[in-house]
């Protein structure tokens, strides 16, 4: 069975190891790409406070956060009395690889609403010390969820847009690069190397494919780039989506969702294969 994710290849992480193992074919229909912001004064402001130990926390709920404060220049140096939170398992393994710094912490529940309800206080308080404060970087288009509800548990938060997601509007095959430097994709190169056999079109897919898809913006792309004519119904595979956010944008362009992961992880989505699809 082919298990497609829209993500580039140079993304894959142990979701994919993990399908392969269990004997999956993994193939990869990259959708979209990781921008920087046009304008970068607002995240290399904060980068530098950042290092001049102006916050308490640093909290990454994205491995593609981490490559693009990686891209903007942050060598991974941080003070001794500032903590790095992480979402899950990925974003911790991003950040050890492009930084060599491990997580102080990380919700059981790998999500926002984890990192709201579980986000560790000293035992003597309710809320964050006077003045805690926290940097949170994030896509352009993250939902404001989890900025709120951290603010409500009283964290002082500086909330800076790291990144942007826009759907690729050439073929998955096209590797041309943006035009601007300060626009470059953002992807690991650990893994530059990419058969073209493991890349295809979403007019390539057929009943029996399982599509992954990793984000609302992935999730508009895969809508418009399917038979555009619309006269002869595209073969539709089974849909599922990392997150309730991908799943809604599904619904709303009329697409079928099969299941949604409960998180964004290895075993969260063999879970989801082996109760769903199979």
């Amino acid at each position: 069975m082919r298990l497609v994710l829209t993500r580039h290849p140079g993304q894959a992480g142990d979701m994919e190891a993990a399908a392969r193992r269990a004997g999956y074919d993994v193939r990869f229909m990259p959708l979209t790409q990781q921008q920087l912001p046009e304008d970068l004064g607002d995240l290399t402001r904060a980068l530098d406070d950042l290092q001049r130990g102006a916050f308490d926390w640093l909290l990454l709920t994205s491995p593609n956060t981490v490559r693009a404060l990686r891209a903007c220049g942050w060598d991974g140096l941080l003070p001794a009395e500032t903590s790095v939170a992480v979402v899950g398992p990925g974003t911790a393994r991003v950040l050890h690889e492009h930084t060599g710094l491990r997580p102080h912490w990380m919700p059981y529940d790998h999500s926002a609403a984890g990192i709201v309800a579980e986000l560790t206080l000293p035992a003597d308080q309710t809320r964050p010390a006077e003045g805690a404060q926290m940097l949170l970087p994030q896509s352009a288009h993250a939902r404001p969820d989890l900025a709120e509800g951290l603010r409500v548990r009283g964290w002082q938060l500086r909330h800076v847009v790291a990144y942007r997601s826009v759907a690729r509007d050439d073929p998955a095959r096209d590797g041309s690069a943006p035009e601007s430097p300060r626009l470059a994709l953002l992807q690991d190169t650990d893994n530059q190397h990419t058969d073209d056999a493991d890349l295809l079109e979403p007019t390539e897919l057929g009943h029996d494919d399982v599509v992954l898809v990793t984000s609302s913006t992935a999730a508009e792309a895969y809508a418009r780039r399917q038979a555009p004519d619309r006269q002869v119904p595209a073969p539709q595979p089974v849909l599922l989506a990392i997150g309730g956010p991908t799943a809604e944008t599904l619904t709303r362009v009329e697409l079928p969702v099969a299941a949604v992961l409960p998180e964004p992880t290895a075993a969260g989505l063999l879970s989801v294969m082996n109760t769903t699809v199979l």
